[in-house]
């Protein structure tokens, strides 16, 4: 899971001008792509379980 803080830390240290629309867009990246990943796992998950039932 990726660490919110340490992407702000980044975006500081990159210089880049840091506002809460930059923040906020990030943060949703990482929460939209964190919830794919997550949904692939589950559907993999109950594909296994199906396969023993």
């Amino acid at each position: 899971m990726i660490n919110k803080e340490d992407i702000i830390k980044e975006l500081i240290e990159m210089g880049a001008e840091v506002d809460s629309k930059i923040i906020e867009k990030k943060l949703k990246e990482i929460y939209v792509n964190e919830g794919f990943a997550l949904t692939k796992e589950i559907s993999f998950m109950q594909n296994i379980i199906s396969d023993f039932y």
